[in-house]
């Protein structure tokens, strides 16, 4: 059995890795987006985004591109990075993994979706741990430089989203 990768207690963005993925989700619409995030693991901090293809094309489940998933593990291996989380989309649902989601999650690593909270449009971008145990959320820390904040504040006016992440436990996780 290979040893368990360190935790970070948080994910941590900057805030124009927090615009692409925005962008992704919105250039992916109606259907889910995916994409794979690289940093520290260890730290729980992100330093590029890798949009992928949802092979499905589906509103309602993501499967990565086999070929997008081969090209974005070649680009983090080649940049010395790691895998940080894998990333996709709730179009239509809350930022919370469904049942799924929690049935098909095989990487030992964050997975942040972007989702509907309540009858709001706005997106919200929660990260989860999913494992046998269940799904357990994490604190998003999105990073604020002037460069990449006034980037995210257009992105945030252009599709009336939201990188707000709510720190607590639901009591129910939806099935989708």
């Amino acid at each position: 059995m290979s040893p368990k990768p360190p935790r970070a207690d948080a994910l941590s963005l900057p805030a124009d890795v927090a615009a692409a993925l925005l962008a992704h989700v919105r250039a992916e619409a109606p259907n889910e987006a995916c994409g794979l995030l690289s940093g520290d693991l260890r730290r729980g901090s992100v330093a590029a985004f890798h949009p992928v293809r949802n092979a499905l094309a589906s509103p309602y489940r993501f499967d990565v591109d086999p070929g997008d998933l081969a090209r974005a593990l070649d680009a983090i291996e080649a940049t010395g990075l790691e895998l940080v989380a894998i990333f996709h989309s709730h179009p239509r649902s809350a930022a919370v993994p469904s049942a799924l989601d929690r049935r098909e999650s095989r990487y030992p690593v964050p997975y942040l979706i972007a989702g509907v909270e309540g009858s709001s449009t706005k997106l919200v971008l929660r990260a989860w741990r999913v494992d046998e145990a269940g799904a357990r959320e994490m604190a998003v820390r999105i990073g604020r430089d002037q460069q990449s904040e006034a980037r995210l504040s257009r992105t945030l006016r252009a599709t009336g989203s939201s990188t707000m992440s709510t720190a607590h436990e639901p009591s129910s996780l939806p099935e989708r």
